[in-house]
C-alpha cells in the first residue's frame, strides 16, 4: 500500500509540472512591435518600436546596442514582407548588416530585467529594407533565447505597416 501512494505522489508531481502535450513550455520573454503612426509616405524614416518583456519568474541579462539611436538590428532579426507575402529587397545597409560586414556598435549594453519588467528598443526598418514603394507591407521581429535561458527564437506579433504616395 505504501509503494502504490508513493507511486501515486511520483506521478501526480510530475504531471502537475509538466506542459499539457502539444504545448511549449512558457518563453523566457515576449516581444510586441508597433509604429507610432500610419499610414506613411513613400521614403519617410518608418520606426519601429520594439518592447521586450520579462515572462519568466527570475531576472534575465539581455544586451542592446547603447545610446538613443534605434539600432535593434543588432539584437534582433527583422523580416519584411510586401502584400504578396515575398521577401522585401534588403538595402544595401541591410545587405551589409546581414553579411555582418556592418557592425552597428561594436559595444553592448546589459540590462538585468527582473519578471514583468520590460526592455524599449527601436529600428528604422526603411533603412535595412526597400520599403519605397506604395503599399503594405507586414513585419515581425525575432531575437534568439540566450544560451542560460534555453534554445530558440521568440518571434513578436505582427504588424501591418502602409507606405503611400
Amino acid at each position: 500500500m505504501r509503494s502504490f501512494f508513493a507511486f501515486f505522489l511520483c506521478v501526480s508531481a510530475a504531471t502537475a509540472f509538466a506542459a499539457p502535450p502539444g504545448q511549449p513550455s512558457q518563453l523566457p520573454f515576449s516581444i510586441v512591435i508597433n509604429t507610432e503612426h500610419e499610414p506613411f509616405k513613400a521614403g519617410a524614416e518608418v520606426l519601429l518600436q520594439i518592447t521586450l518583456t520579462n515572462t519568466s519568474n527570475r531576472e534575465i541579462a539581455l544586451s542592446k546596442a547603447p545610446g538613443d539611436l534605434p539600432q535593434a538590428e543588432s539584437e534582433y532579426s527583422i523580416k519584411v514582407l510586401d502584400s504578396q507575402g515575398r521577401e522585401v529587397p534588403d538595402t544595401d545597409y541591410g545587405q551589409k548588416i546581414k553579411q555582418r560586414k556592418i557592425l552597428v556598435s561594436r559595444s553592448r549594453v546589459s540590462w538585468t530585467l527582473g519578471p514583468g519588467e520590460s526592455l524599449k528598443d527601436g529600428a528604422i526598418i526603411s533603412k535595412l529594407y526597400d520599403i519605397s514603394h506604395p503599399g503594405k507591407y507586414t513585419v515581425q521581429v525575432m531575437r534568439s533565447i540566450p544560451p542560460q535561458l534555453g534554445k530558440g527564437t521568440v518571434k513578436s506579433n505582427i504588424i501591418q505597416v502602409t507606405v503611400t504616395e
